[in-house]
C-alpha cells in the first residue's frame, strides 16, 4: 500500500496528517526535480536516500495505524466492561426487589 494511500486512509479516520503529507510532497517534489539532472550516477545515488525518506514515512503512518486499532479496541473493551457492569446492577437490582 502506498503512503498516500495510508494517509488517505488514516485522514478519512480523522486522523491529523498533515506533516506526513507535506513531507511526502516534499520528498516527491525533490525526486522529480532530480530526475531533470543529467549526471545519472547523481540520480542513482540519490534515489535510495529518497527510498529511506520514503519508508521513514510509512513507518510513521504504519505506526498511526496501529494506534488507531488499540484504540478501536480499548473503547470496544470498555464498552463491554460498561454492558457487562449494567447487565450486573440489573440483576442486582432485580434481586432486591424480590
Amino acid at each position: 500500500m502506498s503512503s498516500s494511500t495510508n494517509i488517505q486512509g488514516l485522514r478519512q479516520r480523522g486522523i491529523y496528517t498533515g506533516q506526513e503529507e507535506k513531507a511526502l510532497f516534499s520528498i516527491v517534489a525533490e525526486f522529480r526535480t532530480l530526475f531533470h539532472t543529467v549526471d545519472v550516477n547523481l540520480v542513482k545515488q540519490q534515489t535510495d536516500a529518497f527510498g529511506g525518506r520514503l519508508d521513514q514515512i510509512g513507518a510513521q503512518l504504519e505506526a498511526m495505524r496501529r494506534e488507531l486499532a488499540s484504540r478501536r479496541n480499548l473503547s470496544g473493551f470498555l464498552l463491554l466492561c460498561f454492558a457487562g457492569m449494567g447487565v450486573v446492577v440489573l440483576l442486582i437490582i432485580r434481586s432486591s426487589d424480590d
